[in-house]
């Protein structure tokens, strides 16, 4: 796809399969333009190299402004070619490059795309930036791989944002279990990487675990997240988040994982782009990767991932961090009449339509007994 010239849309597609230099997918080479793409696929495209440097952007190319919603960007590719050596030859967003312009990706999964380099590392396998103001929210970037087919170099596998590069923000997203083909100490960071002179990374209510490497280099101001190794900051932990199957590329949390119940909702942002379609764009975001409740046990978890009550109606806490006895009886019922009334992602909204109210009064006698 090949997008310049005024604004656009693209919506319920799959692009996979197809080969260029920038933008294997997809190219949006119009500064002044804004892109819309939603609910798409993008899947194994890839971008060649020139004689004496790295294609760009694998799965998509992206010039101007861009808002990604619940799209994938799996199995994409880019290479490098070998030209004397350095950070020319290597392969530049396996995934995405991000190149100028504000972006926003909202549930999106970034997933199995290379980067690789001869005579320079592969950079930012999963996504690259370079002059872009960018926002990730409810994002999963995950074993995704860059590698240097001359040995190690300056590797970025997870995230790379490089230039002197402009903002970026990571709310509520999972970067995880990205690996490098040659890692040299202290210049390769699986996870994320910022340039020394840019502005600070944002990361909120993230996972950053199990990369090769380093898990963050670079500037960053790091709040209410999960880091492997720890990292300063307000609210963070280092303890292994407990996914599911990560290997796998399950990377929802188990019922004991540490971090349920420990982010801070007050850092999530307004539901503009409305999620859970209820029409309603001034609450706060209401879903998560899945589209399912960001908000569960009165607290949001860390991560792209919230977990989930295998029983809706039973509400009652019965400690700190776990949601319900197993059993929907009268402490349920009581809860939802202390609840009465509008609310914005509280326990007592059974049905969760902002407002505690007759029908989840009925959805908990309907529910009554053992889970």
């Amino acid at each position: 796809v090949y997008f310049t010239g005024g604004d656009g849309q693209i919506t319920d597609c799959t692009i996979t399969g197809n080969t260029g230099w920038g933008g294997g997918g997809l190219f949006k080479g119009d500064n002044s333009s804004t892109l819309l793409v939603q609910r798409c696929k993008f899947s194994n495209n890839s971008v060649a190299p020139t004689s004496c440097g790295g294609g760009q952007g694998g799965g998509m190319y992206s010039s101007g402004n861009l808002v990604v919603i619940d799209c994938t960007f799996m199995g994409n590719s880019t290479t490098g070619s070998g030209c004397g050596g350095g950070t020319p030859g290597g392969g530049d967003g396996g995934g995405l490059k991000l190149q100028s312009g504000n972006s926003l990706l909202v549930n999106c999964i970034i997933q199995g795309n290379t980067a690789s380099g001869a005579g320079g590392g592969g950079r930012g396998a999963g996504v690259s930036i370079r002059d872009s103001v960018a926002t990730f929210v409810n994002c999963r970037i995950t074993l995704n791989i860059t590698s240097n087919v001359f040995g190690p170099g300056s590797l970025t596998s997870g995230l790379e944002n490089y230039g002197p590069g402009l903002p970026v923000t990571l709310f509520g997203c999972t970067v995880a279990n990205n690996t490098m083909n040659g890692v040299q100490p202290g210049l390769s960071a699986g996870g994320l990487y910022n340039d020394p002179a840019s502005h600070p990374l944002h990361i909120n209510n993230c996972i950053i675990y199990g990369n090769a490497g380093l898990e963050a280099l670079g500037p960053s101001i790091v709040q209410f997240s999960c880091v492997e190794g720890g990292v300063a900051g307000t609210g963070n932990i280092s303890a292994d988040p407990q996914f599911t199957n990560a290997a796998g590329g399950d990377f929802h949390l188990v019922d004991g994982s540490p971090c349920r119940d420990i982010g801070d909702r007050t850092l999530l942002l307004p539901d503009t782009l409305d999620l859970d379609g209820d029409g309603n764009t001034g609450e706060t975001l209401s879903r998560d990767l899945d589209l399912l409740r960001r908000i569960v046990n009165g607290q949001v978890d860390m991560g792209a991932y919230e977990w989930q009550r295998t029983c809706l109606t039973d509400i009652s806490r019965s400690s700190p961090g776990i949601a319900g006895d197993g059993v929907t009886n009268i402490g349920d019922l009581l809860a939802v009449v202390a609840g009465w009334g509008p609310c914005d992602q509280c326990n007592a909204d059974v049905n969760n339509d902002d407002t505690v109210n007759i029908l989840d009064l009925l959805a908990v006698v309907a529910g009554w007994g053992p889970c």
